[in-house]
This record gives C-alpha cells, sequence and structure tokens, in this order.
C-alpha cells in the first residue's frame, strides 16, 4: 500500500508461473491398467493383451474408454471402440494427447442441451458414440432410465416418463426443450412431451430415432404399399444388415421377427439378442419391454421429427414411411433417412450420419424458437 493507503502495483515482484509436468507413459499406463481392474475385475492385468481376451466386451469398453477419459481429461478417438486396445496402446494414445492440447473436450456451450433417452436397457453408454460427434453448443445430456415393476404388475411407460421429467427439469426448469430418443426411448420421449406440453412447457425438438409406434400395426387394406415397401427395403437391408451378420446370426433374427409376426409369446427376446448382455441387463429390459407392450400412445398436438435407418428388418412389414407416428403428431412429421441398420446407426462410421441429420435438426429447431 501507498503512505496515502492505495494500491501500489509497482512493488509487487514478478508473476512466475508454476511449473507443471505431464504424467510419464509409465504413470499413465499403471492408472490405465488400475482403471481396467476396477473394470473387469481381475487382480492383473498384462499390458499387452487386448481387452476382450482379458474378457471385456463392448459395453464394458465404452465404460472403460469413459473412465480413462475422465480421469486424464482427454477425448479418445472414436476408432479405438474397436474390442482389440490395449493398456500400453491406449496409455500411448492418452500421452500424445496431453502431450499436444489437441484431444482435450470442448468445453459445453451455454446454449439448451438436447436430452436425449437411451434404448430399451436404459443404460446411457451406447449412446456415447453419437454424443461424440454431436456440437458441443447445445450439451448432449442422456437420461438413464429403469422400469420398476411393484407388487407383480409391471411399470407402466408413464410412470417411467414421469421420472423421466423429474430429472430433466432439475437439468432446465424452464423454456422450450429440445427433446429426443433411440428406439424404445423415442416411446418415452414422445410421453414426456405430452406431460411436458400439459404442464405448459414448450417443445422446440422431439426427435424420435429410428422407433416405430408400439401400437401401431400394419393394416391389410395397405397390403400393396406393404409390398411395394418390402421390395424396396430389400437392397438396404442386404448391404447393411446381411452383409454384416453371420449366417446363424440372420437365422436368429428371422426367428425371433416370425414368433413376433404371429404373436408367440411377450418376451424382449423376441425384439433383442439377450445372450449379449449381463444378467441385470436382461431383467431391465424383459422390465421395459412389458411396459411397452402395455402403453397406448395419445394424439399429441406438435410436431415430431422422426430419423429412420434405410435398413430397416426384412420380416418388419409396414406401409408408410412414418412408422405410424402420423397418425399421432397433429403437427406432421419431418423424416430424415440415415445410414445403417437400427443396430449400426449407433456405431462407426454410420453414427456420423445421424449424428449430422440429429445435429441440423436441432440447431433449425433452436434458432426457429430464438426469434421473437
Amino acid at each position: 500500500m501507498t503512505p496515502a493507503g492505495k494500491f501500489d502495483g509497482a512493488v509487487l515482484p514478478a508473476f512466475e508461473p508454476i511449473a507443471t509436468s505431464s504424467p510419464s507413459l509409465a504413470q499413465i499406463q499403471d492408472e490405465v491398467a488400475a482403471i481396467w481392474r476396477g473394470v473387469l475385475k481381475r487382480g492383473y492385468i498384462p499390458a499387452d493383451i487386448d481387452f476382450v481376451r482379458l474378457g471385456g466386451d463392448s459395453v464394458l469398453e465404452v465404460g472403460m474408454v469413459l473412465a480413462v477419459e475422465q480421469r486424464f481429461g482427454v477425448t479418445l478417438a472414436p476408432e479405438l471402440m474397436t474390442g482389440d486396445i490395449t493398456v500400453a496402446g491406449l496409455a500411448a494414445q492418452v500421452e500424445a494427447g496431453l502431450a499436444e492440447g489437441a484431444a482435450r473436450p470442448r468445453p459445453p456451450g451455454a446454449h439448451r442441451p438436447f436430452f436425449c433417452i437411451p434404448g430399451i436397457g436404459g443404460d446411457v453408454l451406447h449412446l456415447s458414440a453419437l454424443a461424440r460427434h454431436m456440437n458441443t453448443e447445445h450439451p448432449f445430456v442422456a437420461l438413464r432410465h429403469h422400469a420398476i415393476p411393484a407388487f407383480g404388475h409391471p411399470d407402466c411407460i408413464e410412470a417411467i416418463a414421469a421420472r423421466l421429467v423429474a430429472a430433466l427439469l432439475e437439468h432446465q426448469p424452464e423454456g422450450a426443450f429440445l427433446l429426443g430418443g433411440y428406439s424404445a426411448g423415442a416411446t418415452m420421449a414422445f410421453e414426456m412431451a405430452q406431460q411436458l406440453t400439459a404442464m405448459g412447457h414448450p417443445i422446440a425438438l422431439l426427435a424420435l430415432i429410428d422407433a416405430r409406434r408400439p401400437d401401431w400395426r400394419p393394416e391389410l387394406s395397405a397390403l400393396p404399399a406393404i409390398v411395394f415397401t418390402f421390395v424396396r427395403n430389400l437392397g438396404p437391408w442386404i448391404r447393411d444388415d446381411l452383409a454384416h451378420s453371420s449366417v446363424r446370426q440372420v437365422l436368429k433374427d428371422i426367428r425371433r421377427k416370425l414368433r413376433r409376426l404371429v404373436g408367440a409369446g411377450a418376451s424382449v427376446e423376441d425384439a433383442v439378442e439377450l445372450s449379449r448382455y449381463p444378467a441385470e441387463m436382461q431383467v431391465a429390459m424383459q422390465n421395459t419391454y412389458d411396459a411397452l407392450g402395455l402403453y397406448r400412445v395419445r394424439p399429441w398436438r406438435g410436431r415430431v421429427t422422426l430419423l429412420r435407418v434405410r435398413a430397416q428388418p426384412v420380416l418388419r412389414l409396414h406401409a408408410e414411411p412414418s412408422l405410424g407416428w402420423a397418425a399421432v403428431a397433429r403437427e406432421g412429421v419431418d423424416l430424415y433417412y440415415v445410414d445403417g441398420n437400427h443396430r449400426t446407426a449407433m456405431q462407426e462410421p454410420y453414427v456420423r450420419s445421424l449424428a449430422a441429420a440429429l445435429q441440423s435438426c436441432i440447431t433449425r429447431a433452436a434458432g426457429q424458437t430464438a426469434r421473437p
């Protein structure tokens, strides 16, 4: 301070930044191995054996990569999600990202988030590839869901949606919402839009990703249109579905689809290959499947955006492009076609097509609501 009690900046010492150092490759490798031990429940992790050979699968790999990204503050390349990555290889990728400073995630923007509801299992990890390709000006917020049966009775979509609405309002208490969902999550997003609208909240965007209305059935009077759609779908199905599946997988898929067509049983196994998922996920899928079977869609006074894959299942009969949503969306349906099939649309490289279309819809909807 000066004798007069004023601040005297001239006498302050020169500022010297504190020297910082990045962790060594050996330190990174040790921490990556520790993350792998937690994910794989193993006591020893060799540095040169790939993730799958050590007992991992695609679901565990997504969680592992997200944990590594969070620990080191880097964003790893999507092509790492292939199953053949090792501790040594992953540590080298992390070191390169830290050294170049180019792999740090961009800070989320100040614009309204896009809320996305995952598929039938309720887990958000399968949305990670899509989230990577989205523009961070509108943060991508995935809301986990689980069906909770009570006293031997299945949960209902209305109750699941009410829980999701409560979670959404904690993130964004008011304003026009950007909302969407994938597969079974699209039906939940539709019911959430119903409930939010009833509360007086405007919906700027309701984006349904490759989902048919759960209570929609083609009418026999539309048989010529069904045949035409079936023939037109054969090309994309062969290119994007059959070409990426084994003969055994194709036969299992056809058997499941035939069971659904004749209405045999009410098991999620008729719609999903359960063997790829852990036991607790299989239970969650069955609970949600039961809730979807009881849901009856009510008309909504808003507009729906449907992003559907080009390659629909070969035995999924439908006669009109909106997959049943046009009959319940009073302001109409905006239809976008994206690459891949129902499963591969969320994976590289097809997810880039979905992300580009979805980002365009978000930007357009946000721009329209921003105008006076």
